[in-house]
């Protein structure tokens, strides 16, 4: 059985790619791939393995060795109905959104998080995922979210934070190497497969898949713009000095200043680089869908030859 593992980020299509492999089931068990998502790994197969690592406790422990032998349960009974494959989709095995949001630092207990999933999923998986996007974009979006959780806007040193934070994609990809030294591992941009799901599903799987697919072109979860959040902190009973950190301006919320846009915009072109130079053996890199189709021998994995490798 191949296990892949998408594990996000936030903010990065993953509810539209979730809400497509579901709408498509039937079409991809049909050629023997099964799939899991938020319904099933938060209605308690999860349970004991994704929460922050320093909260911990004795019954967590508990739950999460009855968690793994869960998994390894449901993959043997996959394996008995003719399934060769399972894709699973659960973003919060990085980390939780809303404590990136508190914490202002990407990811910052990734590597714990994700190192208690891979040893649930032993001897999986084979390929692990993960999507990311530009960093004002990203936090932009990560932010909206918590507006609609009913958190208050961030004040200019809380944006601050999030602007200079040190973390970068480079690093979740190290963290991601880390907990999942044998599996491939594959990452692609929000910028370039935004709205493609059954692309990500091709990066998924290492092939293109020559099926008739419903719901390619819908969009879940994105983002509302700045006047409907807006009436929804005032909906929310915001006082005016909360509403006025959000602006009033319309369309796309976009909270940092340009000189904090241009110097995250910076940052995500060198991990782009980084990627796109071979992620230092870590990661292969999709830079589009040109990139699936020819790139895959048989068995497993994604292996790029050496003029995909830097191609720019």
């Amino acid at each position: 059985m191949d296990v892949i593992l998408h594990i996000g980020a936030h903010r990065t299509g993953t509810t539209t790619l979730q809400r497509f492999l579901n709408t498509n089931r039937g079409v991809l068990k049909a050629n023997g791939i099964a799939f899991w998502g938020p319904g099933k790994t938060r209605g308690g197969l999860f349970t004991g393995l994704i929460k922050a690592p320093d909260k911990l406790t004795r019954d967590d422990h508990r739950r999460a060795r009855r968690a793994r032998g869960l998994i390894a349960i449901e993959i043997s009974r996959l394996e008995a109905q003719g399934f060769h494959t399972l894709i699973v989709s659960e973003e919060n095995m990085n980390g939780g959104l809303t404590h990136c949001a508190k914490s202002g630092v990407l990811y910052p207990q990734a590597w714990a998080r994700m190192s208690r999933v891979a040893e649930a999923f032993q001897p999986y998986p084979t390929r692990v995922a993960l999507g990311i996007r530009s960093y004002e974009r990203h936090w932009g979006s990560v932010l909206a979210f918590c507006l609609k959780q009913g958190h208050a806007p961030p004040n200019a040193a809380a944006l601050h934070a999030m602007t200079i934070q040190p973390r970068r994609w480079s690093h979740l990809v190290s963290d991601m190497a880390m907990a999942f030294p044998d599996a491939d591992r594959v990452v692609w941009p929000f910028e370039a497969l935004i709205g493609l799901p059954e692309v990500q599903l091709s990066a998924l799987l290492g092939r293109k898949l020559d099926l008739r697919f419903q719901a390619t072109r819908e969009w879940h979860h994105s983002s509302l713009p700045q006047e409907e959040l807006r009436k929804l902190l005032h909906e929310q009973g915001a006082p005016p000095e909360v509403l006025s950190r959000l602006g009033f301006g319309s369309g796309r919320w976009l909270p940092f200043s340009e000189t904090q846009n241009a110097k995250m915009r910076l940052d995500y072109a060198e991990d782009l680089t980084w990627l796109r130079a071979g992620a230092d053996g870590l990661a292969s890199y999709i830079e589009g869908p040109e990139d699936i189709e020819g790139s895959v021998r048989p068995g497993r994995g994604l292996h790029y030859d050496e003029r995909k490798t830097g191609v720019g």
